[in-house]
């Protein structure tokens, strides 16, 4: 799982799985926005094939919670998001010619980048938001999970909290291929750590996913003709990584 993209959640995005329409995404991210009138307004979870609509929702539509405050809704996988006119406004013009501006859709490398557009947590409330999904997962019953990291903070964050004492739960911490080298050099390899955290294994993404239509394909997706997915890594340049790491 993605401990911190929950913890994350819980703390400042509305949630927005289990949406039956767009306009219950749109009402989720409105109340959400009510509850917390500051910043961006973050939305996850919504998952379009499940929509009545059976569609994205569009920038315009994300105009109508907020045309001021910038808003980001991304779907369930993380490999697809949607921003409003406020949030194009802020992002470098680059950037923006990455997505689809008439839409508001960015996808894969393009969408992680626009988030790094958001202020990102403090180391503070990295480890509330590391606590508050490690105590969700112990009120389910489970005792230990293995999650994705996203950046080398979020491990400094579980150590911390680990070397504190309050690890409610035993954690298994994977690396997100991007960071291997400054983890690696910062001493950390598989198996670092101890009873409550240990490191775990680090990910490459060589493609996308199916939901996003960004899953790359030999053929056109049968319900996009024109679509093909995104390859993300080459077979060389995976080569390299396994060679190299």
């Amino acid at each position: 799982l993605h401990l911190f993209w929950i913890g994350e959640q819980l703390l400042r995005q509305a949630d927005l799985s289990h949406s039956a329409a767009i306009g219950e995404v749109l009402a989720r991210l409105s109340d959400h926005g009510g509850r917390h009138k500051k910043g961006w307004l973050l939305g996850r979870g919504f998952d379009h094939e499940r929509l009545s609509e059976k569609r994205l929702p569009t920038r315009a539509e994300l105009d109508t919670v907020s045309s001021t405050r910038p808003i980001v809704v991304t779907r369930v996988c993380g490999h697809l998001g949607v921003i409003n006119s406020a949030a194009l406004a802020l992002v470098p013009p680059a950037l923006a010619a990455r997505g689809n501006v008439e839409t508001g859709v960015f996808v894969e490398s393009a969408l992680w980048d626009v988030l790094k557009e958001v202020p990102p947590l403090t180391e503070a409330q990295l480890e509330e938001a590391a606590l508050l999904a490690m105590n969700l997962a112990r009120s389910r019953g489970f005792t230990a999970v293995g999650t994705m990291l996203e950046e080398p903070r979020q491990w400094w964050a579980l150590r911390r909290l680990a070397d504190s004492g309050r690890m409610p739960i035993r954690v298994v911490a994977h690396f997100p291929g991007h960071a291997i080298r400054e983890l690696a050099d910062a001493g950390l390899k598989t198996g670092h750590g101890d009873d409550r955290l240990r490191a775990g294994y680090a990910k490459f993404f060589a493609d996308g996913t199916f939901g996003a239509r960004t899953a790359w394909l030999h053929q056109p997706y049968s319900d996009a003709p024109g679509e093909t997915g995104n390859a993300l890594l080459s077979a060389a340049e995976m080569t390299r990584i396994f060679r190299d790491t």
